[in-house]
This record gives structure tokens, sequence and C-alpha cells, in this order.
């Protein structure tokens, strides 16, 4: 199936704010394109440098980034290749996956895209010209309803160690990668495998639970690779009470069969694990979990209450906690911080005006410090990463449409760009322009300030000031860490000018709370319907 119809709009830019802002046009921003006219869920667009890349249903497009005469002229948002297939099984309704990230350079210099299809196959594609280099076949004789669900994960020779690359030419003889898959399989969810096969050729190079020793089920997002240790972290279903779920593996071991490092029972897990700083991060459902990565000793769980929508976004920060951002089902936005030997919250939940849900996985943008996330009501909301304080919005798709954003940092402008997706099969591109202002205040409240409150800590009486520029309905609340609201201070409309509120360290029925980190939060609403949110932690001491 091809797109029925294309359309090609003006670029919106997404800015770093600070206050309630209005959309801005960018300069140098090209590359925004949209598909359109099939009700499939089109896959996150993958960076491939001057095309980005994504599946629908069993079809793989590249889509140009930007206009030019080379080889062609062309458009931004023409289509530049399309891949599919040739099998009968896949003109009746299967679906690929490509790999997260999408091109590798492997290990002879050349680029490559693996794609794994829920027929079984895995392919291995030539970016530039849309020929299959490879491909492999890893359902069984007896089964022929076999398939490959998740991703493919890959390890690069030339980014790899020299324990990698020693032992990768003592099997192979010359250079090489890895590309691991963790196989569906029919009628029997328990003795799934995972396979890694050598990239040039996709042959395998070895089989991790060939004859059915572990109770394994399948995977549905792929695996994680840790370059320093050369181990490959798996996440899986649970078909049964007790099956191991989270599985770390040695990524190249002496034999064919695969050596396990260790596994643990997480519960179902349906998304990648994520690594970060020698720790090991999963989310099943109603709570995220931190392993240790080496010895897979569980260091914490945090309870999230309702589930994590899709994945978690991990944020290293050298010596500083690391920090990860997530989605809830029931709408909320939140930030914590992986403050061992317990999580914190890095700022309360944030949810957005009444009747409205966040409803993706948030992308991180590092180089602004902020947070895309897509609505319920199908835009997507700019959110700064410090202090989790809403900032712009951008209107993108049908209100229940949005999917995943990605963030593709390979544009030829030199801005990150975010890519979004929608299940009624369209693909938009937004850049995100670094170090630029050119937004301006709205009519309705153009700055506010709030203060850190003094004293902090605090055991009897604290006071928090803050400013209004003009009028405006403000809420002011205490959060205890777990998100709950403590105390409402202030919910009324208020005047332009200076304030402030006093908490006394009681809860909303005059009972005094525990000593510990708490926050405030201040919401302050503009006359054309935005909502700018400030906070910061308070500390109660006994």
């Amino acid at each position: 199936m091809k797109p029925s119809h294309f359309r090609f709009i003006r670029s919106l830019a997404l800015f770093a704010l600070v206050v309630f802002p209005k959309m801005s046009y960018a300069q140098n921003c090209t590359g925004i394109s949209e598909v359109m006219g099939n009700d499939m869920i089109v896959s996150q667009g993958e960076p491939g440098g001057d095309v980005t890349f994504f599946t629908l249903g069993p079809v793989l497009y590249s889509l140009w980034n930007d206009s030019g005469t080379l080889p062609v002229q062309h458009d931004r948002g023409d289509i530049k290749q399309v891949w599919q297939a040739a099998t009968l099984m896949h003109e009746l309704g299967h679906n690929l996956n490509l790999r997260h990230d999408g091109t590798v350079t492997t290990a002879n210099a050349m680029p490559a895209l693996f794609v794994t299809s829920d027929n079984g196959r895995l392919y291995k594609i030539d970016p530039q010209t849309f020929t299959a280099l490879a491909s492999t076949d890893i359902r069984r004789p007896c089964c022929p309803k076999d398939k490959i669900t998740a991703t493919p994960a890959v390890q690069l020779y030339q980014l790899s160690n020299a324990a990698f690359q020693s032992a990768m030419l003592a099997r192979r003889g010359y250079p090489d990668d890895l590309v691991f898959v963790v196989t569906h399989h029919d009628a029997d969810d328990t003795g799934n495998q995972l396979i890694a096969l050598y990239a040039s050729d996709l042959t395998p190079c070895w089989t991790f639970n060939a004859s059915g020793t572990y109770s394994m089920s399948y995977a549905a997002d792929g695996c994680e690779v840790d370059y320093s240790t050369n181990t490959v972290y798996c996440g899986t279903n649970q078909a049964m009470a007790g099956q191991s779920t989270v599985w770390a593996l040695d990524a190249l071991p002496s034999g064919a069969s695969g050596s396990l490092k260790w596994s643990a029972n997480a519960g179902s897990i349906t998304n990648r694990p994520m690594l970060a700083s020698g720790k090991l991060y999963v989310t099943p459902s109603g709570s995220i979990q931190c392993f240790d990565a080496a010895s897979g000793s569980t260091l914490w769980t945090l309870p999230t209450g309702s589930p994590v929508v899709r994945n978690i976004v991990v944020e290293p920060r050298g010596t500083q906690p690391t920090r990860i951002y997530y989605t809830t089902a029931d709408g909320s936005l939140h930030g914590t911080m992986d403050n061992f030997p317990s999580p914190v919250p890095l700022w309360p939940p944030v949810s957005p005006p009444t009747g409205i849900k966040f409803s993706t996985m948030p992308a991180l943008v590092t180089a602004t410090g902020k947070l895309l996330t897509g609505r319920s009501d199908g835009s997507i909301q700019q959110v700064a990463a410090d202090t989790g304080s809403p900032e712009t919005t951008v209107p993108v798709g049908t209100p229940g449409t949005l999917w995943d954003p990605k963030i593709d940092y390979s544009s030829s402008t030199g801005n990150p760009v975010l890519n979004e997706t929608t299940t009624e099969g369209s693909l938009y591109r937004y850049c995100i322009p670094v170090g630029t202002t050119g937004v301006g205040p709205s009519p309705s409240v153009s700055e506010i300030a709030l203060a850190q409150n003094a004293p902090n800590p605090f055991s009897t009486h604290t006071r928090i000031e803050y400013r209004l520029p003009e009028a405006a309905q403000v809420e002011i609340d205490i959060f205890a860490i777990d998100g709950r609201v403590v105390r409402r201070l202030v919910h009324e409309k208020q005047s332009a000018g200076s304030h402030d509120a006093a908490w006394d360290g009681r809860d909303d029925g005059g009972r005094a709370v525990a000593a510990g980190p708490y926050f405030y939060r201040m919401r302050v609403g503009g006359a054309d319907g935005r909502t700018l949110e400030s906070s910061k932690k308070i500390q109660l001491v006994r």
C-alpha cells in the first residue's frame, strides 16, 4: 500500500521558552512533510541524514528532508524510495519493524538498514538504493507462523572495545557486526530464543535457548547493547507466572549457544530495557524497576500507579543523578531522579488543561533541555526538563492519533528536528532551532517570577513570594514526593504585582506532615487559555 495523498505545509519552529509563547516561523528550518491517506500506524521517523525512514505496514519508505536537485529535482517530503518484500505473506498485511535510530555504518564502511518482519524474516537493506543486501528466515521448520515482533538491535564492530574486536576476528577472520533479534513463536510462548546474526550476511553467530531449556516469552521492543561490557539486555513478555522477563547475555560468547549472565522476573516487559551509568531500567505495568546491570540485583522499584506509556526516557548526567522522564496512562508527565538508594521526583506530575491528557512517550531535546510529548488533543507540548513547566504547544494531527515523537540530530541545518508520526498515516517534521529566540509574549501573562521559599529548610513557617505582571488565575499547591497534593495554599484570581503565600507545615486538614522534601507548584492561567507552571523544592525539618 502506498500513500494516496501528499500535502506539504510550512515549517513551524519549537523554541526554548520561559513565557506564554506565540508560534513563530524559523528562517532556516525546512523539511516538514506529511504522508496521508492510510489508516495504519506509521513507525517513528528514523534518521538517515538527508532522508527520514519509516515503515507503514509492510512497506519501508524514505522521504527527502529538504528540497534539492540531485540526483533529481525533489521537494521536501517527496518519496525517495519505497521497499516492500516481494512475498505473498507481506501482501497479506504483515508489518515491518525498523531498527531504532535508523541507519548504521557497518564494519565494511557501508551504510545499512536492518528491518524485522512479523513474517519471521530479518532484512538488511541498502538505504541509498533500497535493495535487499541479505535476508534470513528465523521460523522453525514446524511453524510457518513464527514471527519477529521486536525491532532488531545492532552491535557495531567499529564502536566496540578491543575484547569484542579480538573475539570477532578470531571467529570470523575479518571485522563484522552483530544483529540481535528475539523470536515470537507461534502457539508456544515459553521457548523463545535470542539469536545473534553476523551483519555482513545475516548468518547465525549464536542462538540462546535453542533447545528450550529456559522458559522465555517473546519480546515486543527489541534489546539494548552495552558496548563497555559486551552485554545484550532484552525484556520479554510474561506468558506464565514465575517466568524471567529480563535477560542479560554475553554479546559474543565463545560457543554457538549463547551465554546467560543473569535473568530476573520483573513482570511482563513490553518495551526495550534502557541502560545508563551501569544501571538497567525496565518498566513492567505499574512500576519502574532498576537493576545493577552487572549482577542483576534489584536496586529499587518505583510504583507509578498508572502504567508507563510505551517506555521511559533515561538521561545520564555524569556525576549527577540520572534523570528519568515518562508519561503515565492517566495522562500525566513525570520527571524522576535516580537518587540511589531510592528515586525521588524531579518535579510534581504535570498535566495539560482539563479534558486533555499527555498520550505519548516524551522525547528529550538535550541541546535545549526541553521535553516534547504528544497530547490527546493532537498537539505536541514542550515542557522544561529541569522544572516540568509547560511551555509552547504545536497543533499537529487529529485528536487521539499522535505516536511517540522522535528527535533527529542528523539535519543539515545543524538543529535537531522533531519527527512526529500519527496512527492515521502521517509523518511530520518540525525544526527545533537552538539558541534562537524569535518568540514574542502573548497579550496575556508575559512573565511571572516565583522565588525560592524562605527560610528553607524550615520547621514551623515558611514564606513563598511571587510576582504577576498582570491579573491572572493563580494556584499554588504543596506536593509530597509521591505526587500527592498535601496543601492548597492559593486558588484564586489575583491582581498584578507582588504576592506571597505562607505554609506552616500542615496539610489541608490541619495535621502536621512528616519531615522531608516537598514541592510547591504555581500555575498561572492567562486570558488566552494557556497555563504556565513553575515548581521548586522545599525542605521541612522537625
